[in-house]
């Protein structure tokens, strides 16, 4: 996806060649769209047309191809920079994909079960450096938003930049019950006091 945001100062919102494929069907085909301030703008067509898959792109849930393309070339480029390396920054160079226990801010969604009891967010104990997508289906209790939620510890600025919109709680509803997804322990060591109501309610209030 290229240019999602402000152009201009007539223009609120635009998007530039949005393409989505999913499971081998093309929904949406280099899609552009501009809003101007007090513009009221209304999507027609029929079940099926890509209406609701274009909000989906727009507000994150889904990644355009444009975007898969331009994280591609992103990649690449990352990886031709490594080729022109220091040995003296060998143990530098290291750290960038590497994070230690660190603090996140996670805006949760506290009107599901598994978040009674909690604020709209969440400040959480993160251990693990892999970053996972948000549920197609299901519901995403917690999210990390962007690079902004990163609080407190160290973390590789390559990980730090590829926060978005990123699964930390959620639930799927499966035919016999119920699918718990926690991107790390939040019983680590007990150290993490508040964690403890999260674990009670995945155990007695999301029921199968």
């Amino acid at each position: 996806m290229q240019g999602i945001g402000n152009t201009s100062k007539d223009k609120m919102f635009c998007c530039q060649d949005v393409s989505l494929s999913l499971g081998g069907r093309q929904i949406l085909n280099n899609v552009n769209l501009e809003v101007s301030p007090g513009e009221i703008l209304g999507i027609v067509g029929p079940n099926g047309a890509g209406k609701t898959s274009l909000f989906e792109v727009l507000c994150g849930r889904y990644e355009s191809e444009t975007a898969k393309k331009e994280a591609k070339k992103l990649d690449e480029k990352q990886k031709l920079e490594e080729r022109d390396k220091k040995y003296g920054n060998r143990r530098r160079q290291r750290l960038i994909d590497t994070m230690y226990g660190n603090i996140v801010k996670i805006e949760m969604d506290n009107t599901h079960p598994l978040a009674f009891g909690y604020d709209k967010h969440y400040f959480s104990l993160k251990l693990e450096k892999k970053l996972y997508p948000l549920l197609p289906k299901g519901w995403n209790v917690g999210i990390l938003k962007d690079p902004d939620s990163h609080i407190s510890g160290f973390m590789g600025y390559r990980i730090k930049k590829k926060i978005k919109n990123n699964l930390v709680f959620g639930v799927y509803e499966a035919k016999n019950g119920r699918i718990i997804y926690m991107a790390d322990n939040p019983l680590f060591r007990s150290y993490w006091y508040n964690s403890k109501v999260l674990f009670g309610n995945a155990i007695f209030l999301v029921k199968g």
